[in-house]
């Protein structure tokens, strides 16, 4: 070095320069290394620091670092709100301190067992526990556990979050989902939620008391396993009605082992943020006396309360449909028209009572001489009037009529006495034309007086 030719005596060693040269050399290079280098890396690392700190500082869940002997190292300010401590108050504690029972007394052979063969119940996973505060109160977090290397030393960090809103939230809903059952369980209607794969999702407890079927047995099963095939192909058109969004009401008939349902059910879609139909609500009430009485009252509409026969009503209306059908196909049609002979003495001299037993007698006759498909019908008083369609010529209703002239002959067994009566019948034909209804009764009325004309117990056709 040129250097040392100036500051060194002549003579020095070579050993010794060299040294000399070395230092120097390195004195310079380092300058140049700190400021090229080193600076600019501490520099960064500094700032990582700050910003990793900054993030731990105002994070809003809790932080917590330990070692591998479970001993608190580090908590962050979070940490410090939700357990009520002090920084100091905590670190160097073993973590088992923010512990309740039975936790606590299981942490450090849990985490000893944890280093001995890495065995893991709570480190890398996601977990529900129970935290205990200063004060002894316990709070539901949820924690997740990663394990760090540092120097060859192991760490623990826990990210905790405080979750009693949540649990708040969660009980809020069960409780209202309990009263809900509750509700649904005491209607006595069926109610049931169906999503958009025609399954059950929900039921309440009314199925089981009506047909048996729990909760369990609904639950997941789509709707032609519960209703069965036939009850279902009856449901289909509704059920496709609700999942394209319509609120679709209708009545049906349920069988279930044997015994009959009649259910008015209303199906109302579940309409999901996106406008799409995620399945329908199910509320099916059980309306068979209801319809047992309006079916009751249609009958005493339509038919006589004495006989049981139709009343005017429904034979009117009955003649108007054989008329048509008869106009229509051309085939022949007749009515007749009867009432018993010396019908009013019967009731001046043995009383209502005997009379109406009659009557009930007289119409059982009747109906046994005429086919399924005929109608027998009472107008009144003793007026009888029956509807023959589909007859092969005017002889078979002749036949007819004499077969219940024949029939009324035979003495009728009463409960007070014993009575024998006869009738007259007055026959009307038709096949089409203009006539109607009225014009045809108007013409069997008068055949029934030229009937009773020529001595009565016999019968008499239309011209």
């Amino acid at each position: 070095m040129f250097a040392l030719d100036h500051i060194m005596p002549k003579g020095t060693s070579v050993w010794v320069e060299a040294a000399i040269d070395a230092s120097m050399l390195t004195a310079l290079t380092s300058v140049f290394v700190w400021r090229l280098f080193m600076r600019p890396l501490r520099s960064a690392l500094t700032s990582e620091v700050a910003q990793a700190n900054a993030i731990t500082v105002s994070a809003s869940e809790g932080i917590n670092a330990i070692d591998e002997h479970g001993v608190i190292r580090s908590v962050n300010p979070a940490a410090e709100r939700m357990f009520a401590y002090e920084t100091m108050e905590l670190v160097g504690k073993n973590m088992k301190i923010l512990m309740p029972e039975p936790h606590a007394g299981q942490h450090d052979g849990y985490l000893a067992r944890y280093i001995r063969t890495g065995e893991a119940r709570v480190i890398g996973r996601l977990r529900q526990l129970s935290a205990l505060r200063k004060d002894g109160t316990e709070l539901p977090i949820e924690i997740n556990v990663t394990e760090i290397r540092l120097g060859g030393a192991r760490h623990f960090i826990g990210i905790i979050r405080d979750i009693t809103e949540r649990k708040v939230a969660e009980q809020s809903l069960r409780e209202s989902e309990e009263k809900l059952r509750v509700i649904a369980d005491s209607l006595p209607a069926l109610v049931s939620y169906v999503d958009a794969n025609q399954v059950y999702q929900f039921a309440n407890s009314t199925y089981e008391k009506w047909f048996g079927l729990n909760f369990e047995e609904i639950l997941g099963r789509t709707m032609r396993d519960v209703l069965g095939d036939a009850s279902y192909v009856a449901a289909e058109p509704y059920i496709r009605q609700a999942l394209a969004g319509q609120e679709v009401t209708h009545e049906r008939e349920l069988i279930r082992d044997g015994e009959s349902f009649q259910l008015y059910n209303v199906y109302i879609p579940h309409i999901g943020s996106q406008k799409n139909v995620l399945g329908f609500f199910i509320l099916a009430t059980d309306i068979s006396d209801r319809k047992m009485v309006e079916n009751r009252l249609l009958h005493l509409a339509h038919h006589d309360s004495l006989t049981g026969l139709p009343n005017r009503m429904l034979f009117e209306d009955r003649l108007r449909q054989v008329m048509e059908r008869s106009k229509r196909d051309r085939k022949l049609a007749s009515l007749m028209y009867l009432d018993i002979d010396h019908f009013k003495s019967i009731n001046d001299n043995f009383g209502h009572s005997v009379g109406d037993e009659l009557l009930k007698a007289f119409a059982d006759r009747i109906k046994q001489c005429v086919r399924a498909l005929d109608t027998v019908a009472r107008l009144g008083g003793d007026e009888f009037v029956i509807i023959l369609e589909e007859l092969a010529a005017p002889e078979d209703a002749a036949m007819i009529a004499r077969k219940i002239v024949n029939s009324m002959q035979i003495e009728f067994q009463l409960t007070e006495r014993n009575l024998r009566v006869t009738t007259s019948i007055g026959v009307a034909m038709f096949s089409g034309g203009d006539v109607d209804s009225q014009g045809l009764m108007a013409k069997a009325d008068a055949a029934l007086y030229q009937a009773k004309a020529t001595g009565r117990n016999t019968y008499q056709i239309a011209a």
